[in-house]
């Protein structure tokens, strides 16, 4: 190891170092839980003087990720608060622009499910299209930084490249934002339909 000055141990008969080993845990280890296990198995051996993993800088990681985690939270909620109010109110004007056919309507014998429908529809079409076009946009950026592993976010995360969203996820996605439209828009039509 010590290369061209490995004449530095001449005259050393056994190694003065104490001996050592460098563990890298396996990817479901890698986290603050992980190391906890990995520390309890190794117990109180007496074969084992001392511990190095980074505990200050490892506890700080963990409560960043939590902090950020709380935050996505906060995020996520925030935004689909605002996208029911957005259709809701994108419903209500729809109502209000055609209050004249939906009084004809009644007039005629029609039920208010009937009359109702087409708004929760128009609410789900909705959602569904900002739920394509943010998946549409998110795909754009996967592109753009998958396309050139070289970039440092990607050497900062260690990652070779980027994987789009799963499956599973994008169906999430897509149903959450026909789920949130389907709300905006029953959220307008109960009270302003009428």
């Amino acid at each position: 190891m010590l290369g061209q000055d490995r004449f530095l141990l001449e005259g050393m008969d056994r190694n003065p170092l104490p001996a050592s080993l460098r563990i890298t845990p396996k990817d479901e280890f890698r986290n603050m839980s992980g190391v906890k296990d990995i520390l309890a198995a190794i117990g109180d051996d007496p074969l084992v003087q001392d511990i190095q993993y980074g505990q200050d800088w490892l506890e700080s990681l963990d409560r960043l990720f939590t902090i950020l985690n709380f935050a996505a939270l906060v995020l996520g909620v925030t935004l689909s608060l605002a996208a029911i109010f957005i259709i809701s109110n994108t419903i209500k004007i729809t109502v209000m622009a055609r209050k004249e056919e939906l009084e004809i309507m009644r007039l005629v014998g029609a039920t208010e499910g009937f009359i109702r429908l087409p708004f929760l529809v128009e609410g789900i079409i909705q959602g569904l299209a900002g739920a394509v076009i943010s998946l549409c946009l998110l795909g754009g950026l996967h592109a753009l930084l998958a396309s050139h592993p070289e970039r440092t976010l990607l050497k900062i995360l260690d990652l070779d490249s980027l994987a789009f969203l799963p499956l599973s996820a994008i169906g999430a996605i897509l149903l959450g934002g026909m789920v949130l439209g389907g709300m905006g828009s029953l959220a307008s039509v109960g009270k302003h339909s009428r």
